[in-house]
């Protein structure tokens, strides 16, 4: 029975009789047993053989307690200074979403500024404007640009409601029930502010041929509907407009028909569809004429020389908000809207948000889709969901923890594991606010939880695998401290290589000039690098507790000499999943070279595909899924006339001269504005810069990409016909001759131009020129541009460079030194700035983590032919993730480049890990043990880590914001392909390529090198010692 012990457990009393250690060759030994003394030598001899990161592992080993106490004291006292003291909170009002830094913004930074502030500055008589502006950095100030027309409708058309026809049968009412004590004046350019309640209906039972606009029974519904939201408004004092509690009437079709048919203010509603349905038969010529009307505001009109003068062939209460853009003699009526009389300010807003669900849906025939036109309701909607789809995206880090559990099968490594992944998030926090010094946290970083889980479960999935691995090696019966020197440096490595590529390529993302983009891509660079660090600190030491209390209690029972089986369950599932990784190589292994055709015929189409990824055909943004009542009423309303007719108008864009571009304030925090800086080389006082800039107007206006604007006229040309009118005045004014030296016209004699204009300004109120101690410091012009923030992005990014050509040709051919400096700028192009910031971002984002992971690779196993290997693995992950999502429709657009700027990183980590597993082995050993080797290793890790981070994903499928829909999309199909990569392309091409000995070329280089140096020192030598021989003789 003696005997059969030994047979079984041979290293039975390994403490006392023998001692393991790793050899140069990194093999393992034994020494024999012998004194006390003796051994001391040895053991002292064979750790000084060890290397420095075994040394370490061994000294945890020994210690893992107290290593890790420290670790879990010193992170939970930085924790809580980082959440505490660093002030934690999450920014949700959506505030950096535009670009800083890049050219486009610092000229807009300047324009907002001085523009948005030139009242202020025209009045100021104390230059405390001017000081505050010039020398210190403004509060954060942020653009509406994604939903604010720059060419407002409500600014210029008034809908001709105010036209005396209208009026007077309004006026007449006014001793009605229904109108009685109303202001009626709100029927015009206030009812199309962009603040009230505009719900917009989608008619489903559209009007057969003699019906004009609605059927009977639809009109009838419509009525009905908008009876019981007005009640509604009226009863929680949501509207105003007729004294006390009452409330003006809707602007519908139904208040149109009211004002069409007779008595019909006065009529109910059904009444008033029999009596419409009536009028519509017995007066053919106003359908007609309704018809004419809409076809010639499609054809004839044009809003910037007609302004709010519609069509003749418009009746006086029509307006374009009553009908969609198809509508005509030819295909009924499929969209209309209603406009209510709502209270405008944001309490009363916010009410109308929550008690939207009172508001009337319509019916089968015809569905309301609640809203205001600058979508408010959108924006409240985003702040509601956005908690609930940040809890259910840390939910899904449930998943993670569960699938840690059942690939540990250990509660104690479960508890460590969550507890580290956990201590991440604020110990990142930490570093980000007191290191790197940043204030602003976007809800974007939320995300990073998300990751957090995925890739801290990663590294525990590798770290436990590496110990099991070397435990199974080295037997039940080697001590802990053998088991950390073999496992725990090798894990480290592993876990290095895919945290360093992985947070580089987050890091690298930080180009973004985008603030929430630049701070989401700091912060998720130091989770992946503090939960390392953690894994490190606190993970390999509870693996040491772990193992010694497994050791202590004996669960092992049976030893295969070549599998190690025992009773450790979780040793035995390792063994199962190793055998059936074992399989999965000899499957591949055959198949190698029609798998290795295959790969290559959808590396080709993937190629292809990618390659047809387009630019979206608009540059707004949505961030809301279809289905939302909210989302639905801006899908309408595009299809609505007025909203046809606003798109035409295109954009204001601004000329400046006197201000430089420049943003002063911090870029990554949207509470930091910029200073007002001015450009000291204007000088418009010199008569050729007068006259310069007189032309200028006349100049730009005959461009094609230009267009004055109604009733507006160029300040110089304002200054040039004052100038002109007093000559022949009877009665001169009094700054005119006080300052102005009786110049009959622009140029004003150089000596009295700033007196003369500066006077003229402040007397006239034109705020567009602006002085600064007597000297003219900052002019504006404006003109009418062709595209708008939603046009194509392409559109715009070719309109925005035709502008800017020719503005450089008139810097530096055409406009004399001193008015030189002018630039032009717009809200929309400011949008197009970031749309294109973002997508460059992602570019440059995959271009790093290639070209990080490359470098990588190679440094680590000195092979040229496995790093060229894992880049094409990667770049399949990357034009396979692009092909399906052309697949599925998408563009890459705003949301979609901010997704794959955060998971370009995510991408190159499995297949790292297989290609260090592949260049592990020492010495000259064949691609197919090679192969193998790295299967049975790595892949229960990287398949335990893709099936938790897929299931994750699939919850976050679930959430309401289209961002982490489209980021759990994104997400799923890179985790896919990137595990398609490493178990097939990468695994399947080192097979049948693979080389026996990677760092064998590298080598071979190296040892060329050291000869030639090695050889140039003997012929140096050989040449001194000539040379002394030379001179004794």
């Amino acid at each position: 029975m003696e005997g059969e012990s030994e047979a079984v457990s041979p290293r039975k009393n390994t403490a006392s009789t023998t001692s393991e250690f790793v050899s140069e060759s990194g093999s393992l030994e034994e020494a024999d047993a012998s004194p006390d003394d003796e051994v001391d030598e040895m053991m002292s001899k064979r750790q000084k053989e060890l290397s420095f990161l075994q040394r370490r592992a061994v000294h945890l080993a020994e210690r893992p307690y107290l290593y890790f106490g420290v670790a879990l004291l010193i992170s939970l006292i930085l924790s809580v200074i980082g959440m505490v003291v660093g002030e934690f909170t999450v920014s949700v009002d959506q505030t950096g979403w535009l670009s800083r830094g890049t050219m486009i913004s610092e000229r807009h930074a300047q324009y907002i500024l001085s523009y948005h502030n030139r009242e202020k500055l025209h009045q100021d008589e104390t230059g405390e404007v001017w000081d505050d502006l010039l020398n210190n950095v403004q509060p954060g100030w942020e653009s509406s640009v994604r939903r604010r027309l720059s060419a407002n409708l409500d600014e210029h058309l008034d809908t001709q409601i105010e036209t005396s026809d209208f009026y007077r049968k309004l006026q007449n009412a006014r001793s009605s029930s229904v109108l009685a004590n109303c202001d009626l004046s709100w029927y015009g350019k206030r009812m199309l502010g962009g603040r009230h309640l505009w719900p917009v209906g989608k008619v489903k039972d559209v009007a057969k041929d003699n019906d004009v606009l609605l059927n009977h029974e639809t009109f009838l519904d419509l009525c009905h509907s908008e009876q019981k939201t007005q009640k509604f408004l009226e009863h929680n004092g949501l509207c105003f407009g007729c004294g006390g509690n009452g409330c003006l009437p809707p602007y519908s079709i139904i208040f149109y028909a009211r004002l069409t048919v007779p008595n019909g203010l006065y009529s109910d509603c059904v009444t008033l569809a029999a009596d419409w349905e009536t009028y519509n038969v017995n007066n053919p010529d106003f359908r007609n004429g309704l018809y004419d009307c809409v076809d010639d505001l499609k054809t004839t009109y044009d809003f910037t020389r007609d302004g709010s003068t519609l069509p003749s062939t418009c009746s006086n209460h029509f307006a374009p908000t009553l009908i969609d853009t198809k509508f005509d003699a030819s295909n009924p009526l499929t969209y209309t809207s209603s406009i209510f009389a709502t209270k405008v300010d944001d309490d009363s807003i916010q009410l109308l948000f929550d008690n939207v669900h009172n508001f009337d849906k319509g019916t089968e025939r015809i569905e309301a889709a609640y809203d205001t036109k600058r979508e408010h309701f959108v924006q409240l909607e985003i702040n509601r969901v956005l908690f609930t789809d940040m809890v259910l995206a840390t939910g899904s880090a449930v998943i993670t923890t569960i699938g840690i559990f059942v690939h540990t099968r250990s509660p104690l490594l479960s508890v460590i594991g969550l507890l580290q992944i956990s201590l991440s998030f604020p110990l990142a926090y930490f570093v980000y606010t007191f290191v790197f010094h940043l204030t602003f946290f976007p809800f974007l970083n939320f995300i990073g939880v998300f990751i957090l889980f995925a890739l801290g479960a990663d590294d525990i999935f590798v770290a436990v695998d590496k110990w099991k691995n070397a435990r199974i090696k080295l037997g039940p019966d080697a001590e802990t401290t053998e088991v950390a020197a073999q496992a725990l440096p090798d894990a480290a490595l592993s876990m290095l290589l895919t945290s360093l590529t992985t947070a580089v390529a987050f890091f690298g993302t930080a180009v973004c000039p985008v603030a929430p983009i630049f701070c989401f891509a700091v912060f998720c660079g130091l989770l992946i690098s503090t939960t390392y660090v953690m894994c490190v600190l606190m993970v390999f030491p509870a693996l040491c507790i772990y193992d010694k209390a497994a050791t202590l209690t004996r669960k092992m029972k049976d030893i295969e000499e070549e599998a190690g089986e025992h009773n450790d369950p979780s040793f035995q599932a390792e063994s199962f999943i190793r055998r059936q990784m074992s399989r999965f190589y000899e499957l591949i292994h055959f198949y190698r070279y029609g798998l290795l055709f295959v790969i290559l015929g959808v590396f080709a189409l993937c190629t292809f595909f990618a390659s047809r990824m387009e630019i979206p055909t608009s540059s707004d943004v949505r961030m809301l899924r279809p289905k939302n009542e909210f989302e639905k009423s801006n899908h309408w309303r595009q299809n609505l006339l007025i909203e046809e007719l606003q798109k035409e108008t295109g954009t204001s864009v601004f000329v400046m001269w006197g201000v430089k571009p420049a943003d002063t304030g911090k870029h990554s925090d949207p509470s930091s504005f910029t200073q007002l800086v001015l450009d000291s080389s204007f000088q418009p006082s010199q008569t050729a810069n007068q006259l310069y800039l007189l032309d200028f107007c006349e100049r730009v206006f005959q461009m094609d990409f230009a267009e004055a604007i109604k009733n507006e006229t160029c300040v110089m040309k304002q200054f040039d016909y004052w100038l002109q009118s007093q000559v022949d005045a009877d009665q001169k004014d009094q700054v005119y001759m006080d300052y102005c030296n009786n110049a009959t016209a622009v140029p004003v004699p150089p000596e009295d131009f700033d007196a003369c204009m500066t006077n003229w300004s402040q007397e006239y109120k034109k705020d567009w020129v602006l002085s600064l101690d007597g000297q003219v410091a900052i002019m504006f012009l404006r003109f009418r541009g062709r595209v708008r923030y939603d046009s194509p992005f392409s559109k715009l990014k070719s309109e925005w460079h035709l502008i800017e050509d020719w503005f450089e040709n008139e810097r530096s051919h055409v406009a004399p030194p001193g008015v030189n400096q002018m630039y032009f700028t717009s809200d929309d192009y400011w949008w197009y700035d970031t749309s294109a910031s973002m997508i460059n971002t992602a570019y440059v984002g995959a271009g790093i983590a290639i070209a990080i992971a490359a470098f990588v690779i190679f440094i680590t196993s000195l092979s040229f032919m496995l790093t060229l290997f894992s880049t094409i693995a990667i770049s399949y992950v990357l034009l396979s993730v692009t092909a399906g999502l052309v697949a599925l429709g998408w563009t890459m657009g705003f949301l979609e480049a901010i997704c794959f700027s955060i998971l370009i990183g995510i991408s190159c980590d499995f297949v790292i890990h297989f290609t260090h597993a592949y260049a592990l082995l020492p010495g000259d050993v064949d691609r197919s043990t090679r192969t193998k080797t790295a299967v049975v290793e790595m892949g229960p890790s990287i398949l335990a880590a893709a099936f938790t981070t897929v299931a994750a994903a699939v919850i976050m499928l679930f959430t309401s914001l289209i961002f982490f829909v489209k980021f759990a999309t994104i997400l799923l199909s890179t985790i896919i392909q990137t595990t398609v990569a490493s178990f097939l392309v990468f695994l399947v091409i080192a097979d049948v390529f693979g080389p026996s000995k990677p760092a064998s070329f590298v080598q071979a280089l190296w040892s060329m090198v050291k000869g030639a140096e090695e050889a140039s020192k003997s012929v140096d030598e050989e040449s001194s010692r000539l040379s002394i021989v030379d001179e004794s003789n």
